[in-house]
């Protein structure tokens, strides 16, 4: 039972002890609070990050633009060229009619938020995914 009284005994001194320094206490309690809550911060952060991670596209994907004068003969060697080649997974041309239409209003948005057309330079738009066996 000593044991016990010499514990109690040391306690009520160090509870004395912080009650006559409340600065210096309570400078040491946000010291051991921030202690505390870095590895927790640390590791919601890392978790963020593993969950934005996965929701990214993996497979690369190439945008070839066309110039303004190509023709639907040049268009459709690059097409075909790209098609031919075995790493390319998908190709999907974007006509210029398509790129080039006018601005839409989004029907849920407010109208200060709108889609503006593209840019007259960027025409044509042929743009495809390439998978390959090597990481790079």
């Amino acid at each position: 039972m000593n044991w016990l009284l010499a514990h109690l005994d040391t306690l009520r001194e160090s509870l004395v002890r912080l009650a006559r320094q409340p600065f210096a206490t309570g400078l040491n309690v946000i010291v051991i609070g921030i202690a505390l809550s870095l590895p927790v911060g640390f590791y919601l952060g890392i978790d963020n990050l593993q969950a934005f991670s996965r929701q990214l596209s993996s497979d690369p994907q190439v945008s070839i633009f066309m110039a303004m004068d190509a023709g639907q003969a040049d268009v459709s060697a690059v097409e075909r060229r790209l098609r031919a080649h075995p790493e390319v997974g998908r190709v999907d041309f974007i006509a210029r009619a398509i790129v080039n239409r006018p601005a839409i209003l989004l029907a849920d948005e407010p109208p200060e938020i709108w889609m503006p057309p593209m840019p007259k330079r960027s025409s044509a738009c042929s743009s495809h995914s390439i998978r390959s066996a090597s990481p790079w």
